[in-house]
C-alpha cells in the first residue's frame, strides 16, 4: 500500500484489544499513526493532550457509549471537526445510527469489514471535515475583517485605527501580527497585547521600513519580510497608502498561516483599504475642525466690555480637544437706552455649521437687543429666524436685560438652564422661568422680572458646568447653587471664575471603570458683576471679546 496517509494520526478506541490491534496494524500499513484507547475516559484525556486527526470508535464500551464520546468529543471547540466514524460488530437499527449521527458521527462501519473498505472511509471524512474545517475558518475570518473594518472606521485618532487594525490581524491570522506605520516622528510597529487589551508600539528603523515597503513602492500588493529585529519568523502582507495616496504602511502576519498568500493576505489588502479611507477622513475632520475653531473664536468676543456699573468677565473652556468647537455663545454690551444687554445661549451639535448658526444667531440677538426689543420679542425672532432658515437645529438661549438705574432684570429664557441670582444680602436662588427651545416655537416666551441691586451677581452658563451623566440635572443645579455659596464676599471675578470650575470639575470627575465615559464638557465662564453678574459658557480657553 501507499504512503499517502502518513501524518495523520488515528485514535482507535475499543475495549477489544485483539480489534486495536487488528484495526492498528492496518492502518499503520496504510501510512497512518495510531494512538489506542480503551475507555471513553482514556480517549478523551489523550484528546487534551495528543494531537487527533480522526477518530474510530466502539459503540460499546465499558464506561461510556461511543456516542457519549463522540458529542464530548464535539462539544469541544478544539476537536469540533475531528472526523468521527463508529465502528462497532453489534448490528444497530435504524434508529441507534440516527442517534449515532446527531450526536456528532461522521459515519459507520460494521464488522467484519475490509481494510481498503477502513482506509477509503477514513480518507473520506477527513477530506469532508477539512472542507468543513476550512469553510469555518474562512466564515471567521471574514466576519472578524467585517467588525475590525468597522472598528477602523469608527475611530477618531490614528491610535485607535492601528490599535484596531493590530487587533484584527492577530485575529486572522490567529497568532501574532505586526502593523508597520509611517508618522513624521519615524516608523513605528503596532502589536496587539491581548493580557493588556491594547497595542504595543515600539519605534522600527527606517531602513527596515524601506525594505518592507520597497515592493508597494513599484505597485505590488503584497509585501514580504524575513528580519529578525521585526519577527523571529517570517512576515508576509499586505501594505496600505497615507493621505497622500504613497505607502504609509503595512499589515503583517506569520508566513506560516494557514492559507497565508492565497486568502489571508487578499483580506489584509482590503483593510489596508479601509484605513486609507478612514485616515483620510480623519485628516479631512481635522481640517474641518481647525477651519471651524478658527470660525468660533472670531465669532465670540474676545474681551469683556468695560461698561460703567457693571464688572464683567467670562471664561470659555473646552474639556477636550473635540469638543473645542461648538454651538454655546456668550454676548454682553450696552443698549442705547443705559441698559445692559446679556446673553448666554446653545446651538444643538458640535461642527463647523453649528458654530457658523451660533454666529448668526448671536449677531441677531445683537441687531434686536439695539432696535430696542424686549427679551421675549428678541426670543420670538430668534425662534423665527430659525425655524426659517435652519429649520433641523435648535437652540437654548437666556437674554437678559440690566436696568441699573431701576434696580431690575428682565430675563426670557428659551429652553436654558436657569440663571442663578447671588443677592448681596441673601443666599442665591435660581431664576427658573422660561418657554420653549428656539427654533421648537413650543410654547411663547416669557418674561421674568426681578431685583438686581448694587453689589448682587448672576451667573450664566452652559450645560457642560454643571451636568453629569449619572445625576438627575436638579441635583447638578443644586450642587452648582452650593459652589456659588463658596464665592461670597469675592470680588475678584477670576477667582470666582477659577473657583466654579474648580468645584464643577471635582464634581465631574470621573471613577472606577467607567472613567472614559465622563469626559463631560468642563465649562468656561463668562462671568458679569458690581452689580456682580457671572455668564459661564463652554468651550474656548483664553480671553475672549
Amino acid at each position: 500500500m501507499d504512503r499517502v496517509n502518513e501524518m495523520l494520526i488515528v485514535l482507535v478506541l475499543d475495549d477489544r484489544e485483539q480489534v486495536r490491534y487488528v484495526v492498528g496494524t492496518w492502518l499503520t500499513r496504510s501510512g497512518f499513526s495510531v494512538i489506542e484507547a480503551s475507555t471513553g475516559a482514556e480517549a478523551l484525556e489523550l484528546l487534551d493532550r495528543e494531537h487527533i486527526d480522526v477518530a474510530l470508535l466502539d459503540v460499546n464500551l465499558p464506561d461510556m457509549s461511543g456516542f457519549d464520546v463522540a458529542e464530548k468529543i464535539r462539544a469541544r471547540p478544539e476537536t469540533a471537526f475531528l472526523p468521527i466514524i463508529h465502528l462497532t460488530a453489534t448490528a444497530m437499527t435504524a434508529s441507534e445510527r440516527t442517534e449515532g449521527l446527531m450526536r456528532g458521527a461522521d459515519a459507520y462501519l460494521l464488522e467484519p469489514i475490509e481494510a481498503s473498505e477502513l482506509v477509503a472511509t477514513i480518507n473520506a471524512v477527513v477530506r469532508r471535515s477539512d472542507m468543513r474545517r476550512r469553510s469555518q475558518l474562512t466564515a471567521d475570518r471574514l466576519r472578524w475583517l467585517n467588525a475590525v473594518t468597522a472598528d477602523v472606521h469608527a475611530a477618531s485618532s490614528d491610535i485607535q485605527v492601528f490599535d484596531a487594525v493590530s487587533k484584527g490581524a492577530s485575529l486572522l491570522a490567529a497568532g501574532p501580527a505586526v502593523v508597520l506605520v509611517s508618522s513624521p516622528e519615524g516608523p513605528v510597529a503596532y502589536r496587539w497585547s491581548e493580557p493588556d487589551g491594547r497595542s504595543l508600539v515600539s519605534p522600527v528603523d527606517e531602513d527596515l521600513m524601506a525594505r518592507v515597503l520597497a515592493p508597494a513602492e513599484v505597485g505590488a500588493n503584497t509585501v514580504e519580510i524575513d528580519d529578525r529585529e521585526l519577527a523571529d519568523h517570517p512576515l508576509v502582507g499586505a501594505p496600505f497608502v497615507n493621505e497622500a495616496g504613497e505607502p504609509g504602511g503595512a499589515i503583517l502576519v506569520p508566513a506560516d498561516v494557514e492559507n497565508a498568500l492565497d486568502q489571508v493576505v487578499p483580506l489584509l489588502a482590503q483593510l489596508g483599504v479601509a484605513v486609507a479611507l478612514s485616515r483620510a477622513n480623519l485628516k479631512a475632520l481635522e481640517v474641518e475642525h481647525r477651519i471651524a475653531v478658527i470660525l468660533q473664536q472670531n465669532l465670540l468676543p474676545q474681551s469683556p466690555p468695560t461698561i460703567e456699573g457693571v464688572d464683567i468677565a467670562f471664561r470659555y473652556i473646552a474639556a477636550a480637544p473635540q469638543a473645542e468647537v461648538g454651538g454655546d455663545f456668550f454676548e454682553a454690551f450696552a443698549l442705547d437706552d443705559g441698559t445692559v444687554a446679556v446673553a448666554v445661549g446653545d446651538v444643538v451639535g458640535h461642527s463647523m455649521r453649528a458654530a457658523t448658526v451660533m454666529g448668526e444667531l448671536r449677531h441677531a440677538l445683537r441687531i434686536y437687543a439695539l432696535d430696542g426689543y424686549d427679551p421675549p420679542e428678541v426670543i420670538e425672532r430668534l425662534d423665527r429666524l430659525i425655524r426659517r432658515f435652519h429649520p433641523t437645529l435648535f437652540a437654548s438661549a437666556i437674554y437678559a436685560v440690566l436696568d441699573l438705574a431701576n434696580d431690575e432684570l428682565r430675563c426670557c429664557n428659551a429652553g436654558h438652564l436657569p440663571l442663578l441670582l447671588q443677592p448681596a444680602d441673601g443666599p442665591a436662588r435660581l431664576i427658573k422661568g422660561g418657554g420653549g427651545l428656539i427654533g421648537v416655537a413650543s410654547t411663547a416666551p416669557e418674561l421674568t422680572v426681578v431685583p438686581f441691586c448694587p453689589r448682587d451677581r448672576l451667573l450664566m452658563f452652559t450645560d457642560g458646568l454643571v451636568e453629569r451623566r449619572s445625576e438627575h440635572i436638579d441635583d447638578s443645579l443644586q450642587r452648582f447653587v452650593d459652589a456659588a455659596a463658596g464665592v461670597e464676599g469675592m470680588d475678584d471675578l477670576n477667582s470666582v471664575i477659577d473657583h466654579l470650575i474648580l468645584e464643577c470639575r471635582a464634581a465631574q470627575r470621573p471613577r472606577g471603570r467607567h472613567r472614559h465615559r465622563r469626559r463631560a464638557a468642563q465649562p468656561g465662564l463668562n462671568l458679569l458683576p458690581r452689580r456682580m453678574v457671572v455668564v459661564p459658557g463652554y468651550g474656548h480657553h483664553g480671553p475672549l471679546r
